[in-house]
């Protein structure tokens, strides 16, 4: 009984969706999308038929009228009833409104094309949303959402800056983040909430999906020579996902070269960030590693600023040197600490190179030494072991590396105590305060930081200590 009642129930509700003209009674909007979103590609340059009973109500007729141009349809036909009043007329892309139901050329979105590390492209192919230079898309869905919801309501979203690169040609210099947001929304990247719904674009209402497809981006043109495209970064780059000065300096000094050099540094996987990764920090899709490398060759040969180096090298075929030298910074590395260490990552390993590797060293001890400076409790900077061990036999201040533990207020008085405020250096009496706890063995002979190692010299003969280590 419980089954019949239901099928009668299921065939009372088709009537009426049949007699209200709402033929995709089963078929929601939401669904079509859904599942239609997988065969985006196959539908470029192809016939549709919607075998539907009236157009206007048809779901599937909508879906495929508002993605028309989005999809790359050749055609689209549909079915009705004999008696429908549209029967043999060609429906229009454009609503009651006529307002297009999809925007044609001259949109941002027209065109719109991700070549993911070669970059993104939109505005029929003059415009470049995102140069190959710069990082990819950084917004996370909360944000892009926000810049949605601005959209739909009417919203301005703030100046965007283009800059003219050649006739009729530009690229988003202040603004990217927000048109990605647009165009990614547009292309089924993510939905929105609205009235506790979630909503692709063609599913939103008429009147926000209108919003949307009519908004207008305010944006200014900026022109100049090269020279000055650096500063107009600078100005512009004041709000949102701020450019990082590498960003801005890759803006400037584009080509060959720099294509290079980001094939090795500049992307999650890059050549640069598997070698190094347990080495030097920085987020190569912010250019942080290609920056890091570049302060390195520059102290390497002398030079003062990375924009002149990336300025001498803007037109090289390639960016083998620097890839060479970055290289050698970590085999060095490799090879001088031959075992591995947690607290080795995030030094500066390019300035340790740039400074000691015409030095020779001893891997193996080297390696003996590392761990018993990390074994010893007087060492209270772990991350200097490193430069220490580099530099202690030419330095005599090395163990300023290490932050060694001193001698606390307790011991340093029961040795004036036992001094008789007497430096045992020049043999004068002074006060407490005018002198300084000392090792009576030097740290680097062996002696600890403990009560019986402690003697107290006057200021001035501490400071003419050979060995205060």
């Amino acid at each position: 009984m419980r089954q019949e009642k239901s099928a009668m129930a299921k065939n009372e509700n088709l009537h009426k969706a049949k007699d209200a003209k709402k033929d995709e009674f089963y078929t929601q909007y939401e669904d079509i999308q859904n599942e239609l979103n997988h065969y985006e590609p196959h539908f470029k340059g192809k016939t549709v038929l919607c075998n539907c009973d009236d157009p206007f109500e048809s779901n599937f007729c909508k879906f495929f009228l508002r993605n028309f141009n989005y999809l790359g349809l050749k055609r689209l036909i549909c079915t009705s009833y004999a008696t429908s009043p549209v029967i043999g007329q060609q429906l229009s892309l454009f609503d009651d409104e006529n307002e297009p139901v999809v925007q044609g050329n001259g949109d941002v979105l027209d065109s719109y094309v991700d070549n993911g590390d070669d970059g993104v492209f939109a505005y029929g192919g003059k415009l470049a949303i995102r140069p190959p230079y710069q990082r990819e898309f950084v917004y996370d869905d909360k944000q892009a959402e926000a810049v949605i919801q601005t959209v739909l309501k009417g919203f301005p979203l703030n100046v965007m800056y283009w800059v003219k690169v050649g006739d009729d040609r530009y690229e988003v210099l202040d603004g990217q983040q927000r048109t990605l947001s647009v165009m990614q929304y547009l292309k089924h990247k993510f939905s929105v909430s609205l009235d506790d719904r979630k909503y692709y674009w063609d599913a939103l209402p008429d009147d926000k999906y209108n919003a949307i497809m009519n908004y207008e981006f305010m944006v200014y043109i900026c022109e100049g020579e090269t020279s000055e495209k650096l500063d107009w970064f600078r100005v512009v780059n004041i709000a949102g996902e701020k450019l990082t000065e590498q960003e801005l300096r890759n803006s400037v000094y584009t080509g060959e070269w720099l294509s290079d050099a980001k094939r090795y540094f500049s992307k999650r996987n890059c050549a640069a960030k598997l070698m190094a990764d347990k080495y030097i920090t920085g987020d190569p899709n912010r250019q942080e590693l290609l920056e890091k490398a570049l302060q390195g060759i520059c102290e390497y040969q002398g030079i003062s600023d990375i924009t002149e180096y990336m300025a001498q090298h803007k037109s090289d075929a390639d960016a083998d040197e620097l890839w060479q030298y970055f290289q050698d910074v970590i085999h060095w590395s490799e090879k001088i600490f031959p075992k591995y260490y947690a607290d080795m990552k995030g030094l500066d390993w390019c300035h340790l190179y740039n400074k000691y590797h015409s030095h020779t060293y001893n891997s193996a001890i080297m390696n003996t030494e590392v761990k018993r400076l990390h074994e010893d409790e007087d060492v209270q900077k772990p991350k200097g072991i490193y430069e220490f061990l580099l530099c202690r036999d030419d330095d005599p201040f090395a163990g300023r590396f290490l932050n060694l533990r001193a001698f606390d207020k307790r011991d340093k008085l029961a040795a004036y105590s036992r001094q008789n405020g007497i430096c045992p250096v020049c043999k004068e009496y002074f006060d407490f305060s005018a002198m300084e706890g000392d090792h009576i063995k030097p740290w680097s002979k062996g002696g600890h930081t403990t009560p019986d190692n402690c003697q107290m010299l006057c200021k001035s003969c501490n400071g003419k200590k050979a060995d205060k280590y």
